[in-house]
């Protein structure tokens, strides 16, 4: 049993998954009150929310975080062995703070897309994918 110590009053998010192929379950948190995730989004960006999904097709859970201080969303890709790319990040907008990200295939096309809920905007962003 492992025991991290999140904080004081910390607002989480977190995915289950096998991010590095040992056949047992990783954990990733999302923790916008200490700007910590399992990976690093940086300093004051705040994750809100985060989710999973093999975006690629490659057959490996990536990671999706929403960064409500940075205002962009975080695509972490991963690799077969159990790392991550550096992410790739989608700004949603001055003062968007997003605060939530879901994963489906919203153009019926076939295609996983990632839906953004904007809490400064007030608004939802789709980011169509095209893997």
């Amino acid at each position: 049993m492992v025991n991290k110590s999140i904080g004081y009053n910390s607002q989480l998010k977190s995915v289950v998954g096998d991010f590095n192929d040992d056949n047992y379950p990783d954990i990733v948190v999302a923790n916008y009150d200490n700007n910590r995730t399992f990976y690093s989004t940086g300093e004051n960006s705040f994750p809100y929310s985060v989710t999973r999904h093999d975006l690629n097709k490659d057959n490996q859970t990536d990671v999706i975080v929403a960064n409500s201080g940075t205002n962009n969303v975080f695509v972490f890709y991963e690799y077969d062995n159990g790392t991550f790319a550096e992410p790739l990040s989608y700004f949603m907008g001055y003062e968007s703070h997003p605060s939530s990200v879901v994963v489906s295939d919203f153009g019926d096309d076939g295609r996983i897309d990632i839906a953004v809920a904007n809490y400064g905007t007030d608004n939802v962003e789709i980011l169509f994918q095209s893997y």
